[in-house]
């Protein structure tokens, strides 16, 4: 008799447990002020990004996340994400992005990890300036730091 009431303990602090949990996604999703800099190569020169600065929030849809960027001054964009193991996966997308008064479009990809309350990725752009010269943009070490908002 005493053995089945532990099970029955046993099984309902497990279910009370499980039911606490968040999934990833959940823990994942709010709204955080996020950081972007590095460096980037124009035609043969390395130069640095303006820093960018601003919110970025996080959605669950579908199995995913959807993150919409509000830049302090600028432009809003958007992309999804996938989160496993605390390694978060952006979808690729494309942005304009201004380098030294010239206009760029550039693809943007990237990975890194979630944290408690930070998110650190680690981007790489590739694009081309949008006049008739096409001078190409590359960056392989671009960071990008969001902190929970509270």
């Amino acid at each position: 008799m005493l053995n089945i009431k532990y099970k029955i303990v046993i099984l309902f602090l497990g279910l009370v447990l499980l039911s606490a949990c968040k999934n990833e996604l959940q823990q994942t999703a709010g709204e955080y002020s996020y950081k972007i800099s590095g460096m980037v190569m124009v035609d043969t020169a390395e130069v640095p990004l303006t820093n960018e600065a601003g919110v970025v929030y996080i959605n669950e849809s579908n199995n995913a996340l959807v993150l919409t960027f509000n830049m302090i001054i600028g432009d809003i964009y958007k992309t999804e994400a996938e989160v496993k193991n605390k390694k978060i996966t952006l979808t690729p997308y494309e942005r304009v992005i201004e380098v030294y008064s010239r206009d760029y479009k550039v693809k943007i990809s990237g990975e890194g990890d979630v944290y408690d309350n930070n998110i650190v990725l680690n981007l790489q752009y590739s694009g081309a300036a949008l006049k008739a010269d096409s001078i190409k943009l590359e960056g392989n070490d671009i960071l990008l730091l969001a902190t929970r908002n509270k």
